[in-house]
Formats: C-alpha cells, structure tokens, sequence
C-alpha cells in the first residue's frame, strides 16, 4: 500500500534505488552492527539493510498508518525490531547497553527537525559510533564548513567537536517523493568517545561567540564573561572574529575561560 507522504512529519521518501544503495554500503555493515533507520516510510532503505549482515535492526518510525505494512515487511526477519514512536524520545543508552555495542544510525531526515535529531545524536554520542544521515544540502554544507567561510558557525563547530563529519554525496530533488523545493546531502559523522571538553559550556560559548558574527571575540565575549577574566585570555586572538578560529582554537578557548573562571 502507498501512503501519501504527510507534511507535518516532513516526509519526502527516496525513489532512486542507486542512491539507497549507496546510502546503505556507506553504513559498512558487518554483523557485530546494530542499526537504528530514523524514519523507514514505506521500508525503501529498510530492504537493502535486510541484505546485509547485522547483529540487531531497529526501526524507529513515528508516522502509526505506516505501521502496519511495517510489520508486514519486519515480520519474516530475524534481528529486526519495528519502533513506532518519536526518534526525539528513543534510549539509544538503552538498546546500547542492551546489545553492549555502540550503535550505527541510518536516515533520511526530516529537514523540519534536523537540529534537534543532531543534538540528540550528539547528545547520546557514548552510545552511536556512526550516523549516515540525507539531510538539507545548505544544512551539510554549514556542518563541513571550514573557518573563513560564511557557512562556518555553530553547527560547524559544535557539531565537529564531537564527530568526524564526511560529506558522501549530493542528491536531487527529484530523487523523492514529493519532490522537496531543497537539495539533500548525505554526510557522514563518526563520533568520538574521547572528548575532553566540558559539551555543556562548550556548546554555551560557542554559540555565544557567534552570536554577533561581525562582531570581535572580545566584544562577544565581554556581554556574558566577566570582563577581567576575558583580559587575561592568551589562547586566542580575540581581535580575530568567530568564524575566523578553527575548532583547536575552540577548544583552547573555552579550556582558558573555565580554567579562569575556577
């Protein structure tokens, strides 16, 4: 049964079967591997999965009429669970410690919701080793940004920080069904579990530094930081502007203001 893809769930289903394919050997399964899909549809990257080995499949789907051909399609598989609910509200830490392996993700992702399906990814980046991930191309382009570029910003930063970020291809409008007004990218993020910065203040300051691009980093910096403790910041130009210092440069930053601040 076809379904009319709905707008609320930002559902624009991939039509092209060498682009999927694609999609999926990016993934390098073997079958150690557990894979959670963010938003299978109608099951079109779900049955190149099935052709691959894997130690668990998890599909994690929140639209409830695709549930039922769903479960038709999951039913004659072994290792394979169907999720109907929201991927904002899936324990990655669960199914994790479940299997006791770090997870791959798989998606195409709704570009109504790309930055808080990001954040939960990074959020839970203890848990996930890789996510391929068909997202807005702008949105892709901003994440493999580098500095000097006017696409360089937070997500570029923040987002780098705790990933390797690979851009895999880009894909027409007219590879989905309905054909979105915007072109798709499929990236690439291996995680890192070794991560030395605080994420939380980390993430606080970057997002502060950027707040007035044009602006310096002293004069962004002094609107949240005391000014004395800025004064005696050495790591870093702060003459230079945020988009002008690399993600080392970042991360020295922010290791300076807390090392000040304590």
């Amino acid at each position: 049964m076809v379904h009319r893809p709905l707008k609320r769930f930002g559902q624009n289903f991939l039509k092209n079967p060498v682009i999927a394919r694609k999609i999926v050997n990016s993934l390098q399964l073997n079958s150690q591997d557990v894979l959670v899909e963010i938003g299978p549809g109608e099951g079109f990257l779900s049955r190149i999965v099935f052709e691959h080995k894997f130690y668990w499949f998890i599909a994690v789907e929140i639209d409830e009429r695709l549930a039922s051909s769903l479960k038709l399609l999951f039913s004659g598989q072994t290792h394979c669970q169907l999720y109907i609910g929201d991927i904002l509200e899936f324990s990655f830490k669960e199914y994790s410690n479940l299997t006791n392996r770090r997870i791959k993700v798989l998606g195409n992702i709704p570009y109504n919701i790309t930055s808080p399906i990001l954040f939960k990814l990074l959020d839970n980046f203890m848990y996930i080793s890789t996510a391929i991930l068909t997202i807005q191309k702008e949105v892709a382009e901003r994440l493999t940004a580098l500095p000097g570029s006017k696409e360089y910003g937070i997500l570029s930063v923040v987002v780098g920080n705790q990933a390797k970020i690979n851009h895999i291809c880009d894909v027409e409008s007219d590879n989905f069904f309905p054909k979105p007004d915007v072109e798709s990218s499929v990236i690439k993020l291996d995680f890192s579990t070794d991560i030395n910065t605080n994420l939380r203040e980390f993430r606080s300051i970057v997002r502060r530094c950027f707040q007035t691009r044009r602006k310096t980093l002293k004069n962004n910096l002094i609107r949240f930081i005391n000014p004395k403790i800025v004064s005696q910041i050495k790591s870093v130009s702060l003459t230079k502007r945020p988009e002008e210092l690399s993600l080392d440069d970042f991360r020295a930053l922010v290791d300076e203001i807390l090392s000040l601040k304590t």
